[in-house]
């Protein structure tokens, strides 16, 4: 086998990916297991005071925690996104909160491309093959479009 070729699975899915995402989603569950209790927003609510001094002691740690959660929770599409929007807004202010959810959701959907499209894509096209040929035919020839469609 040369170095070019990733080593596969049965089913034909590199196993340098398949061990990418199993890393990802051990993680995932892992925080999830730890932290969903401290999570909800009761549990936030009921802490407000300590969570506000520790973000006027480490006003950058807390941004940039909070920035990271965001970006986890969209390019994962974890649903909660819209309760942490709110609680953002509601913790670091309207502007200030809509600044960071701004660019944490532009990052987490860029990741989220990323991912479908590099992890993901062989998956796709392999159990998809039939129903995307006319798709895959189609985007070559007009993709640019294709692609303003979808923003719009």
């Amino acid at each position: 086998m040369d170095d070019e070729t990733p080593t596969k699975s049965r089913s034909g899915f590199p196993i340098r990916k398949l061990s990418v995402f199993a890393i990802v989603a051990i993680a995932g569950f892992a925080l999830w297991i730890t932290f969903r209790d401290s999570l909800t927003l009761n549990s936030l609510a009921s802490s407000e005071l300590q969570l506000r001094e520790f973000q006027r002691e480490h006003p950058a740690m807390s941004f940039g925690a909070a920035f990271l959660a965001y970006v986890v929770v969209t390019a994962l599409s974890i649903p909660g996104a819209t309760a942490m929007t709110l609680a953002y807004g509601w913790f670091f202010g309207v502007v200030r909160g809509m600044v960071l959810v701004s660019l944490a959701s532009t990052t987490g959907a860029t990741l989220a491309f990323l991912l479908s499209r590099y992890l993901f894509r062989e998956a796709v096209q392999r159990r998809f093959e039939k129903r995307l040929e006319t798709f895959n035919r189609a985007w070559e020839r007009d993709g640019v479009w294709y692609l303003l469609l979808l923003r719009l």
